[in-house]
């Protein structure tokens, strides 16, 4: 019996040494990855400093604060760095082309549907965040995130090329962690900014770059030349195709008594394209070339005649007529952007924020 109780003891003490060693082990590894997550934050707030050292440089730069660093990302941090074209000799939105091209910045806002499937519902487009290695801040429309579908985790953030998305875990998944709209919007049914923060950030390479964005206010000369991104999907086939669709920055147009199109010209822009198919553009990025990059200067929003629904058919008088659609003006809401690099402030700002 005492051979038995000394043995038990040996056992005990040995699983007793065990157990501490593990505790200890697993502390050691919560301790290193702290100091990780730690030295990540100092690089980026480093990175942040010298970037606005560099920006107050540019003092001179027309209708830019420097109590807002982040209106200096697009001189110190590499974005809308892609070789396209758009046409030339445009002179009416007839001559306006649809090009099937993705842009690296170029996101899709997806919804986890009963079929178990991720389908998209809106673009979205990769912005700046402090690190130039990568970013974890997108931008999107408000309308594009319902509250409810968040909560309950059915809203995604998807960069990959094949829509929908099957796998649960496919590497260009991303899960939305928060994100954020203008609180003091005059309507919140009217579109807005939305701002999007995913858990794990999205590394920069050849297929995946962030865009620029405008300086605060900065307008547009009539007759600019923009385009922004679709999507278009095909019935025989089940997938979806992306396209840059050129448009026409042309405010009177718009605003001509045979067009019905809504415009709050200081919140938004209406520009005319010319769709010869039903596409998928809500929440897409229109970008303009300004010196070398391209800009985001809106958001689109709604058009009179495309319904900005992939499930709907072009009948024959739309698609021999230009089109008015209106969006976002990205440069009035540049309050809601400009510490997107500090994500731990963000709710400083006057913005409502959601978890």
């Amino acid at each position: 019996m005492k051979f038995l109780y000394g043995k038990s003891v040996c056992t005990f003490s040995k699983s007793l040494k065990m157990i501490l060693n593990y505790k200890h082990l697993l502390i050691t590894l919560l301790l290193f990855q702290f100091l990780l997550v730690t030295a990540k934050r100092l690089h980026l707030r480093s990175k942040l400093k010298q970037k606005m050292k560099v920006a107050s440089k540019h003092k001179d730069l027309d209708g830019v604060a420097l109590e807002s660093p982040f209106n200096y990302l697009e001189v110190t941090t590499e974005c809308g760095k892609y070789k396209f074209n758009l046409s030339t000799n445009v002179n009416s939105p007839n001559d306006l082309k649809n090009h099937k091209v993705k842009l690296p910045w170029v996101a899709y806002v997806v919804e986890k549907k009963p079929d178990k499937k991720f389908h998209p519902i809106c673009l979205a487009s990769i912005i700046p965040d402090a690190s130039d290695e990568g970013s974890t801040v997108l931008m999107t429309l408000n309308h594009c995130i319902d509250k409810e579908k968040f909560d309950n985790g059915m809203l995604y953030i998807y960069v990959g090329d094949t829509l929908p998305v099957t796998d649960d875990n496919d590497e260009d998944l991303y899960e939305i962690e928060l994100y954020t709209i203008d609180k003091h919007t005059p309507n919140p049914l009217l579109p807005n900014v939305a701002i999007i923060q995913i858990k794990d950030g999205i590394e920069y390479d050849e297929k995946r770059k962030a865009v620029c964005l405008p300086f605060s206010n900065q307008e547009l000369p009539d007759k600019t030349l923009c385009a922004f991104s679709a999507l278009k999907y095909s019935d025989a086939t089940k997938t979806f195709e992306d396209y840059l669709i050129e448009a026409l920055y042309d405010a009177n147009t718009c605003q001509a008594k045979k067009v019905t199109l809504m415009v709050e010209k200081y919140t938004e822009l209406c520009f005319m394209d010319f769709r010869k198919d039903m596409y998928l553009a809500k929440g897409g990025p229109l970008i303009c070339k300004i010196g070398e990059e391209w800009t985001q200067m809106g958001i689109h929003a709604t058009g009179q005649y495309s319904a900005d629904d992939y499930t709907l058919h072009v009948s024959d008088k739309v698609a021999k007529e230009s089109q008015p659609a209106t969006y976002v003006k990205v440069s009035r809401f540049r309050s809601i952007m400009q510490n997107s690099q500090n994500l731990e402030s963000i709710g400083r700002l006057h913005m409502s924020r959601n978890r």
